[in-house]
């Protein structure tokens, strides 16, 4: 049962880490590749600017959606889903279920960082709904399952 339950932990950290660093930019195709890249002195010229710090923390998402014939300016105008917020609402969920305690305590830590950076980047990130629910959920999942065991105890 240990090893069950340490192999069921470890692929979820390895979910969460994996929904934080590789859900938030679109994956670039192989046939991608074949074609010219856009560098950054290119994407300036087409904005007739520089690029702002925001952008250039999302150039990979803004040279995908340019390649596939996106303007400019609504390429980097879109934000997109923080992996942290995704990750918070996918922990606090399977916390109502299984392993809640633990589960629900890094649902909230996730949705806390994930709303955090959303309302500190609000053009770049969305996902406030997801990270409030998993902050929700999360809370749910702890207290309901320090419900159930006090229940145990005291039965």
């Amino acid at each position: 049962m240990y090893t069950s339950l340490r192999h069921f932990l470890l692929t979820l950290i390895t979910l969460c880490l994996f929904l934080s660093h590789g859900y938030a930019a679109e994956r670039v195709k192989s046939d991608d590749f074949s074609r010219p890249t856009l560098s950054r002195e290119t994407l300036e010229v087409m904005a007739g600017r520089k690029l702002t710090f925001k952008e250039k923390l999302v150039l990979p998402l803004i040279k995908a959606k340019v390649k596939k014939g996106q303007d400019f300016e609504t390429a980097a105008s879109e934000a997109f889903t923080d992996g942290m917020a995704v990750a918070g609402f996918v922990t606090g969920l399977v916390s109502l279920f299984a392993f809640g305690f633990v589960l629900g305590i890094l649902g909230i830590i996730f949705s806390l960082i994930g709303l955090k950076r959303i309302r500190r980047e609000p053009e770049v990130r969305r996902g406030y709904g997801l990270a409030t629910a998993g902050l929700v959920l999360g809370t749910i999942g702890v207290v309901g399952w320090a419900l159930i065991l006090f229940l145990v105890i005291l039965a």
